[in-house]
């Protein structure tokens, strides 16, 4: 993998769920301690439309980082502002510890 790639910086958060001020749960998320990786983003397709007179748009992408052991599909993945969600599996071209193929989906509204 050659470093030029890699050129985006990525943030790695992980989801804690806790209680609000009235009892009910509440998600947030905080970058892991190891969290900030380089990687390169490819778009792999989109799709926009309105549902009950509000529009969204799904965008699918491949994000390629270098090997991170500690990273699971209930992260999330953070670039340039936008969350990205894990779609499993994680994949790791010829089963080496070198790098990472994550898809990921990106939902607006």
């Amino acid at each position: 993998m050659k470093a030029g790639r890699l050129r985006h910086k990525l943030e790695i958060q992980v989801s804690t769920i806790g209680r609000g001020d009235f009892g009910g749960e509440e998600i947030t998320w905080a970058t892991k301690s190891d969290g900030n990786v380089r990687g390169s983003i490819k778009y792999l397709s989109g799709k926009e439309g309105f549902t009950n007179d509000t529009f969204f748009g799904k965008n699918i992408v491949e994000f390629k980082i270098r090997f991170t052991p500690n990273l699971s599909i209930k992260d999330r993945i953070v670039y340039d502002g936008r969350n990205f969600t894990i779609i499993p599996p994680i994949k790791r071209p010829n089963d080496v510890n070198r790098e990472l193929l994550i898809t990921a989906e990106e939902e607006t509204e």
